[in-house]
């Protein structure tokens, strides 16, 4: 077994890690999305404590073994590895700026008593958090795509603008439901007020 052999392992098995803390998140905010008191908005946001660990070693790992990958067998003349570190660099700030902010409030909220607090259990259901895990989600999947197919620029550019788009409207679909979800949680609330 070569090095570089070893640093493409690492590369596949930490990209594989990526996406099952994606996996997990998913799983944590349906979960999130359907908290009826403090106790189970506790246990759903202890499972974002683990992917406080689990996200950064999975994607650092990542980074590090394409960045060996990239020092020694590609250089930085690929057009796919430029368009992969701005895409990657966008989902990585859009993760910290949206759902690592709002599950911090929401642990803040949650030390104060949530059970008695309707407008933060309204904040779980959130639909930036979906929001901003779909689009997450798209962005490494066209970033897999960059990898595994190693377009030119315009290929790259037009396949990462796919990903994107495909996240932008299943983001439309889900801010949709949420407030779909939202108006009619309302109107029962409403109904069962004027009894």
């Amino acid at each position: 077994m070569t090095l570089r052999s070893l640093f493409v392992f690492i590369h596949v098995v930490s990209a594989m890690g990526v996406f099952g803390t994606l996996a997990i998140e998913g799983a944590l905010l349906l979960r999130l999305r359907r908290v009826a008191d403090t106790a189970d908005m506790l246990d759903a946001l202890n499972g974002f404590r683990l992917l406080r660990v689990l996200a950064p070693l999975s994607l650092g790992l990542t980074v590090m073994s394409g960045m060996y990958l990239v020092r020694t067998v590609w250089g930085w003349r690929a057009a796919w590895i430029d368009v992969a570190f701005a895409s990657l660099a966008l989902a990585v700030v859009a993760g910290v700026t949206t759902t690592a902010v709002r599950v911090a409030h929401l642990r803040t909220a949650e030390g104060g008593g949530l059970g008695q607090s309707t407008g933060e259990t309204g904040y779980a259901r959130d639909p930036i958090l979906l929001v901003s895990f779909v689009m997450r989600t798209a962005i490494f999947t066209g970033i897999v795509f960059l990898m595994t197919v190693k377009p030119g620029l315009e290929d790259s550019l037009t396949g990462i603008g796919a990903a994107t788009a495909v996240g932008v409207v299943a983001s439309l679909a889900v801010s949709r439901a949420a407030i779909i979800e939202k108006v009619e949680s309302n109107r029962l609330s409403g109904a069962r007020a004027n009894r």
